[in-house]
Parts: C-alpha cells; structure tokens; sequence
C-alpha cells in the first residue's frame, strides 16, 4: 500500500534560486529607497554581527528589515553550502531548516502588509526563537496595541506573552 505525503514542503534548486532573487531584489530595492533623498554624508557602515536586533535613537525601520534579510540571507547560504556537502541522512534535514527559515520570512511579510493593511504604515516584524519583535514608527495606544497583538498572535500562532512590540516614537 502507498501513502501520499501531504502538506510537505520540498523546495527544488530554480524555487530556492528564484527566492533568493527576490529578497535581494528587495535589499536592493529599500537600499535604493534609502539612499535616494540622503545627501552624501561619507560611508555609512552597517553592522549585522549578531542576530539580535537593538533599537536605538538613530535606529530606522529600513534599518530593521534590512539586517533581518541579511542574516537570514546569510544563515541560508551557510545551509546550502552545507547541503552541498551532506549525506543524504542531513540533507532532508538541512531542506527542512531552509524550508522553515523561508516559512518564517513569509509569515514575517504577511504580518507586515496586514498590518500596513491597518494603518501601522511603516512596521518591521521579526521572529526570534520563541518571541516576535514588533517595532512600528508610531506612537501607540492600548487599542493599537491590542490590534497589533491580534495580528501577530493569529499570524504565528504564538500567546500575547510572546510578543514584543516597540515604537520608535514616544
């Protein structure tokens, strides 16, 4: 008797090159929208060391999105490396991390446009380990609060107490 293999994700080499076109086409494009009103004020460094996201006064939300795609760019390229090298026991292994990584970026762009969808214009959402990061360029309310944690809480399936939302206005 045969069994069907439902609900499984596999990602062939033309799928996973065409995903990583277009999360560098979309680096390239908010590098281009950050870079078109700015005067020229010397080299500007951008440091991703460290998968952890820290907000600071000068902090953007272009900012934000754009050392997440790094990172997330960069843990899978490490990953297809690794596949390239692996037995077949690691690579179903390895297929399934790239699998969940591009996963969790979709949920993180879903959440975004919902909610852009709701007003929060300018948002970034990240997704690290078991807690969500939410940082909106807004001053918030306890309803927009309670509208965020809606969103996030029916996107990832996670508890409100898992969800972190900061505003870079106070």
């Amino acid at each position: 008797m045969k069994y069907k293999r439902i609900f499984i994700k596999v990602y062939n080499k033309n799928q996973l090159i065409l995903i990583f076109l277009v999360i560098f086409l979309l680096i390239s494009g908010i590098l281009t929208s950050r870079n078109f009103n700015k005067k020229d004020n010397g080299p500007q460094v951008l440091e991703v060391s460290n998968q952890n996201l820290t907000l600071t006064k000068n902090t953007s939300i272009d900012d934000l999105k754009l050392k997440r795609e790094i990172e997330r760019g960069k843990e899978v390229d490490l990953l297809i490396e690794l596949l390239k090298k692996a037995d077949n026991s690691n690579k179903s292994l390895i297929d399934q991390k790239i699998s969940n990584i591009i996963d969790l970026s979709n949920k993180e762009m879903i959440a975004e446009s919902l909610l852009q969808s709701k007003g929060y214009t300018n948002c970034a959402v990240y997704k690290n380990n078991d807690l969500v990061f939410v940082v909106v360029d807004k001053k918030l309310s306890k309803n927009d609060i309670i509208i965020i944690q809606n969103i996030i809480t029916n996107n990832f399936k996670i508890k409100f107490n898992q969800i972190r939302i900061n505003s870079l206005k106070d």
